[in-house]
Formats: structure tokens, C-alpha cells, sequence
């Protein structure tokens, strides 16, 4: 075998060997949860609210500005871009008692403004009329 023949392949392998470290740092970078904003998993990723209803369900829901989404009973989870301020709307037919958790502060004011900046933890607590 002469040098020609050597140089393409010592090439090859250097270049699939940058390669396979480029991917596997690519795929590192992206699963290591780096600041997207969003992150849907199961805890919520690290920005989001939990919704909670508390007492009386299926007659008060809790909303927000930012899109349309509902929660009428239980508990959800709602992704959101870290930064954002929506503001919490508790509706419904049911009475209204009041906020607990990070809308506390908040007390029976049907709305509740937030900065979500980590995961938060909200509980809209309604009675029946």
C-alpha cells in the first residue's frame, strides 16, 4: 500500500470520528435540558405552573391570557417559556374562595398575575353556590 492510498482512508476515519463527536455533543446539548423555555415533561420542566382546583369540581375553572387552554377539575401541569406573565383566571358558576400556593398573594381576587420564572404551584380553591 503506498502513502496515496493510506491518506484517504486515515481521512475518512478522522472525519467520521469528528463526526460521531459532533453528533454525540449535539445530543448531549439537547437532552441536557438547556434554557428552551419549554419543557414538557412529566414535572412540568423548568418553567411552568401547576394548576390545582380544590374543593368543589366540575363548576369553577381556572384559564389563562396567554392561550385558551381550561382546567375545570384536578390537576395540570402548563408549560410556559421562562419569563412570561400570564394572568390566572378563576370562572365558573361555582363561588370563587380564593387562591393558594404562588397566587396566595392574591387572595379572593379572581385573577392572579404571575412572572413564571421556575415551576410554580397555584390552587384555585371554589365552593358550590
Amino acid at each position: 500500500m503506498n502513502a496515496r492510498e493510506t491518506r484517504p482512508r486515515t481521512s475518512w476515519i478522522r472525519t467520521e470520528t469528528l463526526a460521531a463527536m459532533l453528533l454525540a455533543f449535539g445530543l448531549a446539548a439537547c437532552a441536557g435540558g438547556g434554557d428552551n423555555g419549554v419543557d414538557e415533561d412529566e414535572q412540568g420542566g423548568p418553567c411552568s405552573i401547576r394548576v390545582e382546583i380544590s374543593g368543589a369540581q366540575d363548576c369553577g375553572n381556572v384559564s389563562h391570557d396567554l392561550d385558551d387552554t381550561v382546567l375545570w377539575r384536578g390537576t395540570d401541569t402548563w408549560p410556559f417559556t421562562c419569563g412570561l406573565e400570564p394572568t390566572l383566571t378563576a370562572g365558573g358558576w361555582c363561588t370563587f374562595v380564593g387562591w393558594g400556593g404562588d397566587c396566595e398573594f392574591a387572595g379572593s381576587s379572581n385573577t392572579c398575575k404571575l412572572t413564571v420564572d421556575r415551576q410554580l404551584h397555584v390552587i384555585a380553591t371554589f365552593s358550590n353556590p
